[in-house]
């Protein structure tokens, strides 16, 4: 079988990218060397914020605004739950500066808050006489590790292979794209293998089919699975 997408990790990012390409009738293989909800990447524990004045740059309100519409598609206990936002720093700090700038430039509902008015209407909180706020009412904040589950389960219902397995390597050629796991080995005429016991295992490898100058793609066969939906 062959790939029009190898994925390599499969936490928030991986587990989100398998499930859209796969809903749109990309084949998709997705490869994590630990399980799945592992707690060694970025995408594990409670709870994660989700914001749209991004004090980073407001080059990413666009992709906010569609994630936050596909976030309200969710199951309830993946959904995103709005909460709002606090933020606190001096008007000039990179924090509360950047975050209104992105703000006025996306006309995100924000309000700006001094420090006695933080006291008074979040008395948890005991800014400094030189600090101000930004509250963003439609920020919140998501359950991670139940999204990455969804997501990956769906992944899977649309057609996408998950695998437990770690990836040595990847080399780029002139027919696609080739990923290296230490299991076993598909050669490039598209036969694969696995060793029996008392064998030293070849490295396994896929062809992921990369875009040529006439549009045109090349891609070869999958090997067997050691862990997932597939064939062994």
């Amino acid at each position: 079988m062959d790939y029009d997408v190898i994925i390599v990790g499969l936490g928030g990012m991986g587990a989100a990218s398998a499930d859209a390409l796969a809903g749109r009738g990309l084949r998709v293989l997705a490869v994590d060397q630990f399980d799945l909800g592992h707690a060694r990447g970025a995408s594990h524990g409670r709870s994660r914020i989700v914001r749209q004045a991004y004090f980073e740059s407001p080059d990413y309100i666009p992709l906010l605004r569609r994630a936050y519409a596909l976030w309200d598609t969710f199951p309830a206990d993946c959904r995103l739950r709005r909460v709002g936002c606090l933020m606190l720093g001096p008007d000039d700090s990179r924090l509360v500066a950047g975050a209104t700038r992105s703000a006025e430039v996306w006309q995100i509902p924000i309000e700006l808050l001094t420090a006695a008015e933080v006291t008074d209407r979040f008395p948890q909180f005991a800014p400094g006489p030189g600090d101000v706020a930004l509250f963003e009412p439609d920020a919140g904040f998501v359950r991670p590790e139940e999204t990455v589950a969804f997501l990956a389960a769906r992944a899977r219902t649309r057609g996408a292979e998950l695998m437990t397995e770690r990836v040595h390597s990847w080399e780029v050629t002139g027919h696609g794209v080739r990923v290296w796991t230490p299991m076993a080995r598909s050669p490039p005429s598209g036969w694969c293998w696995r060793l029996g016991p008392g064998h030293r295992p070849w490295p396994r490898r896929w062809r992921c089919p990369s875009a040529s100058s006439d549009g045109s793609s090349t891609s070869s066969l999958q090997p067997g699975m050691r862990l997932g939906s597939g064939p062994t």
